[in-house]
C-alpha cells in the first residue's frame, strides 16, 4: 500500500494532535535509543514496511530525546529469534503489532503498563471500557486497545448471481432462503457453488471432484485447530482444574472441516490450497471461491482496482451453531518487555505509533480507538470503491460476537502445546481417513504430557 504525499502530512498532523492531546512529555537530555521489534505478528510484509519506516521518520523528526529504531523480523522465524534474544539478555525494548498468539508464547516476559500510564495519562477516552480491561488481569495491564479484527464472511458477488442465488445474510438473525443461517445452511450453499470441469455441481451426480475449478469456501489463512474449532463456539483446553480436554462442540467443528474437503468436497485439501490456479494459498483472492471465512486483516491481501480477480465481494455474518453465534476476534496491540531499560521512552514511542493512521491502514485493522475509525473506513473505501460496497455495520456488530475464551488463548508449555495441535490441524487437509474422535483423545493425551513438562 502506497501513501500519497498529501497522506503522510495528514498522517503527520494527526500524530502531531496526539502528542499534544494524550499528555505525553518527553524526557531532557541525550537521545534514548528504543528499539521497535516489528515481525511477532503483523508488520514484515513488503507492502507494511516503507509505511512503517515513514512512521519511524516522522517520529524522530517531531522530537529530539527519543531515537526510534525499528527492526523487521519475517513472521515464521521472529519469535525463535525473541527467545533467543530475550535468553541471551539483548531483547528489545517493545514489540508490535502482535496479538494473542504471539502473547501466549511470551507470557509473563512483559511489563505491566500500570505505573507508566499513571505516569504519562495517554487519552484513552475514545475506547471503550471492554477493550480496556481486555488487557488487564486484574491489576495487571500489558497492553492497550490498538487494532481489532473481526471475522465474517467475504463472498464473491459474482459467483453468487452466476449461480443465481441469493447473498448471504448481513445482519445477525436474519434467515436465508427460509432457513436459519447456520454452518450446515453454509455448507449446503457452498456445495451448490463448488463446480467441476464439466459445469456439474458438487450437490449434482456425476460430479468429478478430481477436476474440480471452482470451490464454494475455504477457512482463508484460518486454518489452526483452535481457529477451525471455534467457529463452533468458544471454549478451553483446560478445564477447572487446569488438566488438558477436548471440547465436544469442537470435536464437532473438525468433523464439519473434514466433511467439507474430503467428503462433500466444497474445500480445497492441503494440495489444493497451494495450487496456483487457486492463488497459491491466498485462496479467495483467486476469483475460484465463492465464500470464505476470515478476519478484517484479510483486506489488505485482497486486490483491488481493475485487475482484480475478484471483480466484486461483499461481506456477511459468520453462520451460527447450535443457535449461537461465534465471530472469533484477533486484536493487536503493543507490549513493552519487562527487560527493557528504557521503559518511559518506550512507552511515549508506542503510544505514538498507536496514533498513526497510516499504521492502522497497512495493518488491515480496524482501531479499537473510535476517533480513528472513520479515517480507516474512508481509505479502505477509496481502495475497493471498483470492487467492493462494504457494509461496515456487519464488521462493527461481528465484535459483539467474539470468541471468550479466545481460540488464542495460553495453554501451559505454549509451544509445545502450540506445535501438537498445529500438527493435528494439519492431518485434517491431508489425511481423508483421519478418524476424528481417536485422534482427538490421543490429542488430549499427547496435550496433557506437555502440560505437565511445563511443572
Amino acid at each position: 500500500m502506497k501513501s500519497s504525499t498529501k497522506k503522510l502530512m495528514a498522517a503527520a498532523l494527526v500524530g502531531a494532535f496526539a502528542l499534544a492531546t494524550v499528555g505525553l512529555v518527553f524526557a531532557q537530555g541525550a537521545r534514548t535509543k528504543v528499539v521497535w521489534y516489528i515481525g511477532l505478528g503483523t508488520g514484515a510484509s513488503a507492502q507494511q514496511v516503507p509505511i512503517q519506516k515513514a512512521a519511524v521518520e516522522r517520529f524522530n523528526k517531531s522530537q529530539d530525546k527519543i531515537e526510534l529504531v525499528m527492526e523487521v523480523v519475517d513472521n515464521n522465524v521472529a519469535a525463535d529469534q525473541l527467545a533467543a534474544r530475550i535468553a541471551a539478555g539483548n531483547a528489545p525494548d517493545f514489540v508490535g503489532p502482535v496479538g494473542g498468539d504471539g502473547y501466549a508464547k511470551f507470557r509473563g516476559q512483559f511489563a505491566d503498563l500500570t505505573p507508566l500510564i499513571a505516569k504519562f495519562k495517554p487519552d484513552t477516552s475514545g475506547m471503550d471500557e471492554a477493550l480496556l480491561k481486555f488487557y488487564s488481569a486484574g491489576s495487571v495491564r500489558e497492553g492497550l486497545p490498538y487494532a481489532v479484527y473481526p471475522s465474517f464472511i467475504f463472498y464473491n458477488k459474482d459467483l453468487f448471481d452466476e449461480a443465481g442465488l441469493p447473498y448471504p445474510p448481513a445482519k445477525f438473525g436474519e434467515r436465508y432462503q427460509g432457513r436459519t443461517w447456520d454452518w450446515n445452511t453454509l455448507r449446503q450453499i457452498a456445495m451448490k457453488m463448488t463446480i467441476d470441469a464439466n459445469g456439474k455441481d458438487a450437490t449434482e451426480t456425476g460430479f468429478d471432484a478430481k477436476k474440480i475449478v471452482q470451490f464454494g469456501f475455504v477457512n482463508q489463512w484460518n486454518t489452526g485447530a483452535t481457529a477451525m474449532a471455534t467457529t463452533f463456539g468458544a471454549a478451553s483446553l483446560t478445564n477447572a482444574q487446569g488438566r488438558a480436554q477436548i471440547p465436544a462442540n469442537w470435536i464437532n467443528a473438525w468433523k464439519w472441516y473434514q466433511n467439507g474437503i474430503w467428503k462433500d468436497r466444497f474445500m480445497p485439501n492441503q494440495e489444493e490450497m497451494g495450487q496456483e490456479v487457486f492463488g497459491s494459498g491466498n485462496n479467495f483472492n483467486s476469483g475460484k471461491f465463492a465464500m470464505a471465512y476470515t478476519h478484517l486483516w484479510y483486506q489488505c491481501c485482497l486486490d483491488g482496482g481493475a485487475n482484480a480477480k475478484v471483480k466484486n465481494w461483499g461481506v456477511a455474518v459468520v453462520p451460527s451453531y447450535n443457535g449461537k453465534y461465534t465471530a472469533k476476534l484477533h486484536a493487536d496491540t503493543f507490549r513493552i518487555m519487562k527487560s527493557s531499560k528504557n521503559q518511559d521512552a518506550a512507552f511515549q514511542a508506542m503510544w505514538w505509533l498507536m496514533q498513526q493512521p497510516d499504521l492502522l491502514r497497512t495493518y488491515g485493522a480496524f482501531p479499537a480507538d473510535e476517533r480513528l475509525q472513520d479515517d480507516f473506513i474512508s481509505e479502505i473505501n477509496k481502495k475497493y470503491a471498483q470492487n467492493a460496497k462494504i457494509n461496515w455495520q456487519t464488521v462493527k456488530d461481528s465484535l459483539k460476537y467474539v470468541d471468550v475464551p479466545s481460540h488464542e488463548q495460553w495453554v501451559p508449555n505454549y509451544l509445545k502445546s502450540f506445535d501438537i495441535l498445529t500438527k493435528f490441524a494439519n492431518r485434517i487437509f491431508a489425511e481423508p481417513n483421519m478418524n476424528i474422535n481417536a485422534e482427538a483423545s490421543k490429542l488430549r493425551v499427547d496435550l496433557q504430557n506437555s502440560f505437565n513438562q511445563a511443572r
